[in-house]
């Protein structure tokens, strides 16, 4: 008698056989014929897989259970990557509703997936196989597919909902732990954000001390402050807040934005030793100083003040 596995779910079923049926032209290169049943119980649709040799005559070299196996162990792990993986992320976001707006929350899990992507996969969660070196979707991919077809060996029937519940979890973890990621990420960019709209009321607020700096960035951190006229700023309101802030924890990209603010300037220009500098404190200094900022693209200046 020909074997029969039954998959079932809750969801996406149409969407399950529709990818069962346009994969089994794979199955006649293997001499069988997909053949497709359908009964409901409850909630869960099962659709029954059977095979059957293409000639009734000749038997395939394979045998038919296996055959079928690994056919549905494939299916199965695509459609959870592939249909179910962004309805799973989204519930765990929606969990925390109440704390992000439908924009963030979009954010979430757009980030989410970004992270699961960059991830190495999941080693484990009961198979024998270990993550290979394959990024992202195809390694989970294939340590579903591997967990789906240990499972279908002692088992005729799957149901995906509780396959997912039960024999996945550490998978369910991995979505998890992206989630996760993604919250914090999008926290600590709201706190930057919440951080440059004080250093911007900062700026508003104070009397500029100065028209133009030019600042010199070394590649080792240290910077220095130049007026217009390639003097150092070495005013005496400067040189109070180096004292000030000496004693501190601050490093030189904090230094240097705090003094900036300070002076206050209507225009500073940013010389940098190497194009490689612009990071991170530039790109702070352009947000604060929004408008006033010029990163030279290189001049006699660059290479006067980089040699002082």
């Amino acid at each position: 008698m020909n074997p029969t596995v039954s998959v079932g779910a809750t969801k996406n079923v149409d969407v399950l056989r529709d990818r069962l049926y346009s994969g089994s032209q794979n199955l006649q290169k293997r001499g069988v014929k997909l053949v497709l049943s359908t009964r409901e119980a409850g909630n869960i649709t099962f659709l029954g897989c059977n095979l059957i040799p293409l000639d009734r005559v000749t038997k395939t070299a394979e045998p038919q259970a296996l055959i079928l196996r690994q056919y549905l162990a494939r299916i199965v792990a695509e459609l959870i990557i592939t249909d179910w993986e962004k309805i799973l992320l989204s519930k765990m976001i929606d969990h925390q509703k109440d704390l992000f707006t439908p924009v963030e929350r979009k954010q979430i899990l757009e980030r989410a997936e970004r992270f699961l992507e960059l991830t190495d996969g999941i080693a484990g969660f009961g198979t024998s196989e270990k993550a290979g070196s394959s990024k992202g979707n195809s390694n989970r991919r294939n340590l579903i597919r591997q967990a789906v077809l240990e499972y279908l060996e002692a088992n005729d029937e799957l149901v995906i909902d509780g396959f997912l519940r039960f024999r996945l979890k550490h998978y369910l973890d991995q979505l998890s732990q992206a989630v996760d990621s993604a919250i914090d990420e999008l926290m600590m960019e709201r706190e930057y954000q919440e951080f440059i709209r004080l250093l911007r009321y900062f700026v508003e607020i104070q009397e500029p001390r100065a028209n133009q700096v030019h600042v010199v960035m070394r590649p080792t951190g240290i910077f220095h402050i130049y007026d217009s006229h390639g003097h150092p700023v070495e005013h005496d309101y400067l040189n109070g807040f180096l004292l000030d802030v000496v004693e501190t924890d601050l490093n030189y990209e904090d230094l240097l934005i705090s003094a900036l603010i300070t002076i206050a300037p209507q225009q500073i220009t940013i010389h940098l030793a190497e194009a490689s500098q612009i990071g991170e404190s530039v790109e702070t200094i352009q947000e604060v100083f929004d408008g006033r900022v010029i990163v030279c693209p290189g001049c006699e200046h660059c290479l006067r003040y980089n040699k002082l």
